[in-house]
């Protein structure tokens, strides 16, 4: 049983007084947060056999290091074709993306320093995967600056949330980032990626 927005909303609701813009703001983010790519459907992902880590899905082909001098979209663009490249996800998958995600939004910010672009299998995710992009000087989106960028094709619910709750681990510990940023090859990334096994 999960608790929806509206119910987290109520609860809130009874202890704090708010406006309705208030009131609008905070169910819109929880409508994010329960819709987005963590959304963890049953008990049976925590029991699921295929215990992915997220260096099977960040390895050295799936690493690239881009210019500094990119655009968000060029960005975007840049690490989704690795993906297509490596036959993850079709064509169509980048011109989802650049259509959901001309800006970077707060919903695919993990820890404000890892961008996770990612939309609905049905858009052309073929198996699962990623690409993370370093940029190393940063790139810049709605007044933000971000040096990560990963991509991810998840094909369902399940197989996905290990690697994803490994890299909010990243997202949201600064030593980790750290050491991130003194990487200065596929190597040195892959280092530290694959200290994040369970």
């Amino acid at each position: 049983y999960k608790l929806q927005p509206d119910h987290i909303l109520s609860i809130v609701k009874k202890h704090l007084p708010m406006d309705d813009e208030t009131e609008g703001k905070i169910r819109k983010e929880l409508m994010i947060s329960y819709n987005s790519i963590f959304q963890i459907q049953d008990q049976e992902i925590l029991t699921n056999e295929t215990k992915l880590n997220l260096s099977d899905l960040i390895t050295k082909e799936s690493i690239v290091i881009l210019p500094n001098k990119l655009t968000w979209l060029e960005i975007l663009q840049a690490a989704t074709q690795n993906l297509i490249g490596r036959g993850i996800v079709e064509a169509s998958y980048l011109s989802h993306l650049e259509e959901q995600f001309s800006e970077v939004t707060p919903s695919i910010v993990l820890g404000n320093q890892i961008v996770i672009p990612h939309t609905i299998p049905e858009n052309g995710a073929r198996e699962l995967g990623m690409c993370l992009a370093k940029i190393p000087q940063g790139f810049s989106s709605q007044g933000q600056c971000y040096r990560y960028v990963v991509v991810i094709s998840a094909i369902d619910k399940k197989m996905h949330i290990q690697p994803m709750m490994q890299l909010l681990k990243i997202a949201s510990d600064p030593k980790t980032i750290q050491r991130l940023d003194q990487a200065q090859d596929k190597d040195a990334l892959l280092a530290v990626i694959q200290d994040f096994k369970k």
